[in-house]
């Protein structure tokens, strides 16, 4: 609504100069439409966030946005708590009271690793996300590490027998390899590996992680069981609003059912 009023300002205040006795109270002064284009810039990120939690694909939507959300909109928060303190703005109070309400929401995240470990999953980012992210907290970056390494571990549990047999060298091998080869888990090869560079319009939208898994899952195959349960976790429970968020373009009507009938 802000935004379609700030395209037509114009007309709007020319309609209230029309018939300025009735909307006199209702005048917009040039400070009031200063102030929407703040809220207007202070609301746009908080949109494009829960537009992507409510998506239905396998990236946005998913697990993974939750945290790449609240990162940017506390980014975001707090450079805006730090303009409207220079200017004394009219909403600096909401701002700090939002900040407030979405720290506490961000540290609940830290009851559990799957936030973190959907985003090292994520083979554009890895740890790569939380080196840059992050770069100002080593404590994070080092908890982040850890939590995969948990995670992954337990999902490896099972064949862990298998990997610990001890498998007997050649000659040949000890010669060429003994003494500076040394073994890589899946894990390290994944993290190791450089990060899927975005090619063309594709975006992070558009980029299917699961899709990329079941491309590599015989390269990554512990990894694509992780990729699987973790990325099938909604971001948000509402359902109603996924199913809302996802309505075809071209879908004009609404079938209702009501008294035993459809409309």
């Amino acid at each position: 609504m802000i935004q379609s009023a700030l395209s037509l300002r114009q007309r709007i205040d020319g309609y209230v100069r029309l018939v300025f006795d009735e909307l006199k109270d209702e005048k917009l002064s040039d400070e009031g439409w200063s102030d929407l284009t703040e809220l207007l810039q202070l609301l746009s990120p908080f949109e494009k966030a829960t537009l992507a939690a409510q998506g239905n694909n396998q990236g946005q939507g998913s697990i993974v946005s939750v945290l790449l959300s609240m990162d940017m909109l506390l980014d975001r928060l707090e450079t805006m708590r730090e303009e409207s303190a220079r200017v004394s703005s009219t909403f600096q109070l909401s701002i700090e009271s939002a900040w407030t309400k979405l720290d506490k929401y961000y540290s609940l995240t830290e009851r559990s690793p799957v936030y973190v470990v959907s985003i090292i999953l994520h083979p554009c980012m890895k740890m790569k996300y939380f080196q840059h992210h992050w770069r100002h907290r080593p404590d994070w970056i080092e908890s982040a590490r850890t939590q995969m390494q948990t995670c992954y571990l337990q999902y490896t549990q099972t064949n862990i027998s298998k990997s610990i047999i001890p498998t007997s060298r050649s000659d040949l091998d000890e010669w060429c390899f003994g003494g500076f080869q040394s073994t890589e888990s899946e894990l390290d090869h994944f993290l190791n590996a450089p990060t899927v560079t975005l090619r063309g319009e594709e975006n992070i939208n558009t980029f299917n992680v699961v899709d990329w898994y079941k491309g590599n899952d015989s390269e990554y195959p512990t990894l694509a069981k992780m990729a699987y349960n973790f990325y099938a976790i909604p971001a948000m429970s509402a359902e109603a609003e996924r199913v809302f968020s996802r309505y075809h373009p071209n879908f004009t009507g609404l079938i209702v059912y009501s008294k035993g009938n459809y409309k």
